[in-house]
């Protein structure tokens, strides 16, 4: 089987680096791809919106041996969590199994809105310089990015919005929803209903807050392993 691991909003391919290497000390051989716009890797012509990254991921697997030659399983947190459900409901068939973690799924106009406040890069770059700081390290231009993610946000629940039917309708895809128990962004209350469904499981990590660079890299390589055995 091949792993695949998509990193969340605001994210690179670094951020996947620890859960990969401790799969590696476990045996398991996992490949991270960096959404274009993300980190190093210019946007080119994907467009910066959950189908836009939908499509992208698509033809990075159909063209890439790595992943397309056996089953594929998918690890995506936050924001990569959706994408590859929303790649699963647009391109059916394409992934065996899927684990996200932390995934919001409760958008709407509001609830987009309430996010995007917090995505002002001189806000940001003022009230957090820390954060900011860690943006400027990750990313070629952070505060383009900042901006990209927060418009991202704004089009989910009015155009690129899942469509539960419609993906369980034509897929066959193994699906685990996973959250952190301190997970603040995500509430049990979505996920679990998404779960509902999606026909999918539901499972918390006790302890665990949402910002992947708290998440307890052990336990979830641990979990992951187990799934795919």
């Amino acid at each position: 089987m091949n792993v695949l691991l998509l990193h969340g909003a605001l994210g690179s391919a670094l951020t996947l680096d620890p859960l990969k290497h401790e799969l590696k000390n476990i045996g398991i051989e996992a490949m991270s791809l960096e959404f274009p716009g993300h980190g190093s890797t210019p946007l080119g012509k994907t467009e910066f919106t959950i189908s836009g990254y939908a499509n992208w991921l698509r033809a990075q697997i159909a063209n890439t041996e790595q992943l397309r030659s056996k089953p594929l399983f998918v690890f995506g947190y936050s924001m990569g969590g959706y994408i590859a459900l929303k790649m699963e409901e647009l391109f059916p068939g394409s992934i065996h199994s899927l684990v996200t973690l932390g995934t919001k799924f409760e958008w709407t106009v509001d609830s987009a809105r309430a996010e995007t406040k917090k995505l002002i890069p001189d806000v940001i770059e003022e009230k957090v310089p820390k954060f900011a700081g860690m943006l400027q390290e990750r990313h070629s231009d952070w505060k383009e990015v900042v901006r990209s993610t927060a418009k991202l946000m704004n089009t989910i629940p009015t155009q690129c919005a899942l469509q539960p039917e419609q993906l369980m309708s034509n897929s066959s895809t193994n699906i685990i929803i996973a959250r952190g128990s301190l997970d603040e962004m995500v509430s049990e209350a979505e996920s679990t209903q998404m779960a509902g469904s999606l026909h999918a499981q539901y499972r918390e990590f006790e302890g665990m807050p949402h910002p992947i660079e708290r998440i307890n890299v052990a336990e979830v390589a641990a979990f992951l392993q187990k799934e795919m055995a």
